[in-house]
């Protein structure tokens, strides 16, 4: 959206989806999927300040599906990509957050009050 688009779909989203988002955007409003439009508003709430700022929306999602105790597969299968691309977000979030377990993962979910203790 930082960079003009007036829409967005993820690609688990159903085709009804896809057409309401190109007449949308066709009458000049913004549309955002149901999936993308909560990660974003859940996004807003961490702070510049917080370690989670430097994910990108997706590894942000993932992020959140982890640490909410979802199965890579379970979240592969939710995000229509292979099990695969998911293991390398895994990995990728890890080393942007600067840890090496999904501990670490939880510490800084439970820091940043995303889930309960």
């Amino acid at each position: 959206m930082d960079g003009g688009a007036r829409g967005y779909v993820t690609k688990s989203c159903a085709p009804e989806v896809l057409v309401k988002a190109v007449r949308e955007v066709a009458a000049g409003r913004i549309f955002l999927s149901d999936d993308i439009a909560q990660t974003m508003a859940r996004s807003k709430f961490v702070g510049q300040d917080s370690p989670l700022a430097i994910l990108s929306t997706r590894e942000f999602e993932i992020f959140q599906q982890l640490v909410g105790g979802r199965a890579p597969n379970d979240i592969a299968r939710a995000l229509n990509l292979s099990g695969k691309t998911i293991a390398n977000y895994h990995t990728l979030i890890k080393q942007k957050l600067g840890v090496s377990s999904d501990i670490e993962l939880m510490r800084i979910a439970l820091q940043q009050n995303l889930i309960a203790p």
